[in-house]
């Protein structure tokens, strides 16, 4: 009778590993109708079986009746602590697993398990030392390298999670992929560029039609190599024609090359890809901006804010508080008056829209002269508030950036800026000292011009591209530059007497204490 029921125990484990859970479940039940005395192995079985037809709760029971048989099936133990892992019941799932590890502290799989329920709970630590249990383990592990990477980098400990990617990517795993990716992205954000394109070009050549490698590659180039940069998302975008990131990425590429209609359609792409993405609607508006589409620019703001209206609402109070003590203070400053701009010529419109449709009902649809004046002056005015806002907030983010010595960025900021509010003169200068920054002297020189043809009679930008003129060795334009700068200077400032010498200049006869003087 027992030789039967070893058999059928054996039939029942059959059934269950081939996948026929039904005759698996049958074969339990019969062989527990016989009370065998190896009914907990059959509670398992059973157990298994039930989880895997979606009866978690009769699978649940049968581990327990399981446990009560034999205390020490630590099999039973772990398999009921992955039920409760797997549907969100986190710290029963860590006691159950800790049950397992007393009966059994060299299972390295579980310590693995037991670092992943501490990583989803936020406890980095305890994630941290159940990773490392692991690996002592088995120095091999790479899931337990690649998470502990991962927790690694999210406390802020880059140089370990450094290490940690780079151990991973020496294992013979088939994953190993995801760590070359994870460890360029790191870099990347880092700031070593160089370091990043190497490792994300030497895990293509590994993985060559994963769409996330060219898509973190393309933002490695992003900076230095535009061009290349962009050839990278279109390829990732080829490889996997959903992915919303590589298709913003790509519209972000054409933004800063300055080519708006090619960003539109990406931004349009993302938006039938997904509609409540935000950033595709604000940056198409700034896009559509740029190319002066104004009113539907206008209209992308406003989708933006419907799907965070609560947000921004916050957002804008928040911004009315503050004072502007700094370039980043006042961009937020402006920024919310932005916001607050939008939202008043939104509510002007729907107003507009609800009286027009009351006087096609009374069939009185009539505007004098005076009132329709008025209201296309008030829309004007809102429109031009709305520009005015954002210009300033792109200004102003420039202006924080330079501070940092981020140069590159803030040549961003500025031409934006520029292309909604071309008169600012403030913003030429600042953009002209990013490129000189960069070297790119001609690139100065030529935006100082077009800022002078703007403003002829300004002292400031005539004395900066003397500077510049001087710097790039071009002497006669700079004193040409120079003595222009000093007339006006003099011509805005009648108590001030500068005199400036072409010929010969006779040397100082007393200590100065500025230039000025």
């Amino acid at each position: 009778m027992r030789m039967r029921i070893d058999k059928s125990i054996q039939l029942a484990e059959s059934y269950l590993r081939k996948g026929q859970r039904s005759e698996a479940i049958a074969l339990c039940q019969k062989i527990l109708s016989s009370k065998s005395q190896n009914d907990a192995v059959v509670y398992k079985i059973l157990g298994e079986a039930l989880e895997g037809e979606g009866a978690i709760e009769a699978a649940r029971q049968a581990y327990i009746k399981a446990l009560k048989l034999q205390p020490k099936l630590v099999l039973v133990w772990a398999l009921l602590a992955q039920l409760y892992a797997d549907h969100g019941w986190l710290d029963e799932a860590i006691f159950h697993y800790q049950r397992a590890l007393k009966l059994n502290p060299k299972w390295a799989q579980i310590h693995y398990h037991v670092g992943t329920l501490f990583y989803r709970l936020g406890q980095w630590d305890d994630a941290v030392t159940s990773f490392r249990h692991a690996i002592a383990l088995n120095p091999n592990y790479y899931n337990a390298y690649f998470v502990l990477a991962v927790v690694l980098e999210l406390q802020g400990k880059f140089e370990d999670a450094i290490k940690c990617y780079r151990h991973a990517m020496t294992l013979p795993d088939k994953n190993r992929v995801e760590a070359y990716n994870n460890l360029g992205a790191l870099l990347l954000n880092l700031g070593d560029l160089d370091d990043a394109i190497s490792v994300l070009e030497d895990a293509i050549a590994l993985t060559p039609d994963w769409a996330s490698l060219y898509n973190n590659l393309g933002r490695a180039l992003y900076q230095k190599k535009p061009d290349d940069a962009i050839a990278a998302y279109q390829h990732a975008i080829e490889l996997e024609p959903q992915m919303v990131l590589a298709h913003y990425n790509l519209g972000k590429a054409w933004q800063f090359q300055g080519l708006h209609s090619a960003a539109i359609e990406c931004f349009q792409q993302i938006i039938k890809l997904n509609p409540e993405h935000i950033g595709a609607y604000t940056d198409l508006g700034f896009s559509l901006m740029a190319l002066g589409k104004i009113p539907d620019a206008i209209e992308c703001f406003h989708r933006a804010i419907k799907l965070k209206p609560a947000f921004v609402e916050y957002f804008c109070h928040d911004a009315s508080l503050l004072v502007d003590t700094d370039e980043l203070t006042l961009a937020k400053i402006a920024c919310g008056k932005f916001l607050n701009a939008l939202m008043k010529e939104e509510g002007s419109e729907k107003k507009e829209e609800g009286r027009r449709k009351k006087e096609e009902g009374d069939e009185l649809f009539i505007l004098t002269a005076k009132s329709a004046h008025s209201e296309i002056s008030d829309s004007r005015l809102l429109i031009d508030e709305i520009c005015f806002y954002l210009g300033q907030t792109y200004l102003h983010l420039g202006n924080a950036l330079v501070e940092y010595g981020g140069y590159i960025q803030a040549e961003f900021y500025y031409q934006k800026a520029l292309q909604i509010q071309p008169q600012i003169k403030e913003t030429y200068s600042n953009l002209a000292y990013c490129l000189a920054k960069q070297k790119r002297y001609n690139a100065a020189i030529i935006v100082y011009k077009i800022a002078l043809n703007i403003q002829l009679d300004s002292s400031k930008l005539h004395f900066e591209l003397g500077q510049l003129l001087e710097l790039n060795q071009q002497w006669d334009d700079a004193i040409n530059y120079y003595d222009k700068a000093f007339s006006l200077s003099a011509e805005d400032s009648p108590r001030s007497k500068v005199i400036y010498f072409k010929g010969d200049i006779k040397p100082p006869q007393d200590f100065y204490l500025s230039t000025w003087e």
